[in-house]
């Protein structure tokens, strides 16, 4: 009884370290997988920000276009 007790303790230690094992294999691997996707929201937020930086430079272009059209309409119609 008491070595059947022992053969079962040390089987249920086995799976246990297998089972950390594997809990420190899948902890590291999804680490690395959500560092690459934190990487790709990070380099995905400073595409975006370039972006609307380049948008807003278009707009005030856009506007200083609209006031020049808008003084040469005045003066083409003042004539």
């Amino acid at each position: 009884m008491e070595e059947r007790y022992r053969e079962l303790k040390q089987i249920i230690e086995q799976r246990y370290r297998e089972l950390n094992q594997a809990i420190v294999r899948i902890e590291i691997e999804h680490g690395e997988k959500l560092d690459a996707l934190f990487d790709a929201f990070k380099i995905n937020n400073e595409n975006i920000k370039k972006q609307n930086e380049r948008i807003h430079r278009c707009e005030i272009k856009i506007e200083k276009n609209s006031d020049d059209i808008y003084i040469l309409n005045s003066k083409v119609n003042s004539r």
